[in-house]
């Protein structure tokens, strides 16, 4: 566990939608001390909050009168000026959040304490070269940062949405890379995605969907099961059996998506803009054929005790290069 004061994690109470968050923050252990900041704007929804990791923090959505301009973004960037003396790392949690496994804030937050030039972390990045239809973002449900990175930002942003799709190329103006952490559904999304609030009809619910329908994509996965999906994803890459990963979508601007090419569903994924400045950071793992390239520490599944993950990987591109 770490110190107190190392991680404050902002959370959006505003609307019933949060129902999800606290029964899956409840149950799954996060793995690290921190606190809690509840933003609200109707105290009388936010129910009875626990941290077991310390401390929880309320704090009024409404300045002023009013309500904190351009809504997440714009409450994310005043309650991190805030604190942003007081926290080493911030995490930013939209109302509509569920966590999928445990040790999710473990496995967030330990990147950016290892990798100088990190800068963020999300569960779920884009690219506009791979996919062909969603722009170079992270997605903004859960996303967590360092405040020395933070506060290099412009937070600059016209509304939620134009926030979510401008901060990772704000980071990359200052110097910082980005990284994915998870397989995209893994670790925790939103739940207007599953289904809950929404029509569940996001790319990644359709892919767990068909790959995971026992899931009904609420439940939790084990990290035997983590482990596994990560072991047989990379399988299927070495063995260029990536064919079979794939999702359709109902909208027909997205269609049938490649869950490794076209969807980045791979643990450490570097955001595509700043990979450069992650080559300058860490050693880095390119397979360019399949749209990836990820951080090579996250390679950690050996398949005997003779050959590591990491020279089998480092054979394969050879062979297709």
């Amino acid at each position: 566990m770490n110190d107190m004061n190392e991680i404050l994690i902002i959370f959006l109470g505003v609307t019933a939608r949060q129902a999800e968050w606290w029964r899956t923050y409840d149950m799954l252990d996060a793995g690290y001390e921190h606190d809690l900041l509840v933003a609200y704007i109707n105290r009388d929804i936010i129910p009875e909050v626990k941290n077991k990791y310390g401390k929880v923090i309320y704090e009024s959505k409404i300045v002023n009168g009013s309500d904190i301009p351009k809504r997440a973004f714009g409450a994310y960037r005043y309650f991190f000026d805030k604190y942003k003396d007081q926290y080493k790392y911030f995490g930013f949690v939209s109302d509509d959040v569920l966590i999928r496994s445990a040790n999710w804030l473990k496995r967030c937050i330990e990147p950016l304490k290892k990798y100088p030039g990190l800068g963020w972390v999300s569960t779920q990045i884009y690219s506009e070269a791979a996919s062909g239809c969603f722009p170079d973002h992270l997605r903004a449900p859960i996303w967590f940062a360092k405040s020395d990175a933070l506060r290099e930002v412009n937070w600059a942003f016209e509304d939620d949405h134009d926030g979510e799709l401008k901060i990772a190329d704000q980071f990359l103006e200052k110097g910082f890379f980005g990284i994915q952490v998870g397989m995209k559904f893994d670790i925790a999304y939103d739940s207007l995605e599953n289904g809950g609030y929404g029509e569940g009809d996001g790319i990644i619910s359709c892919f767990e969907q068909k790959f995971f329908p026992e899931k009904h994509l609420r439940d939790p996965f084990s990290e035997e099961e983590v482990n596994l999906f990560e072991q047989e994803t990379w399988t299927s890459i070495m063995n260029n059996k990536i064919k079979s990963y794939y999702a359709i979508s109902p909208h027909r601007h997205i269609k049938r998506k490649n869950f490794i090419s076209e969807l980045g569903g791979v643990n450490g994924l570097i955001y595509q803009p700043s990979l450069k400045i992650a080559k300058s950071n860490v050693e880095v793992f390119e397979l360019p054929q399949y749209n990836i390239a990820v951080i090579k520490d996250f390679f950690n599944v050996k398949y005997d005790k003779k050959v590591s993950f990491v020279e089998k990987l480092r054979d394969y591109s050879k062979l297709n290069k």
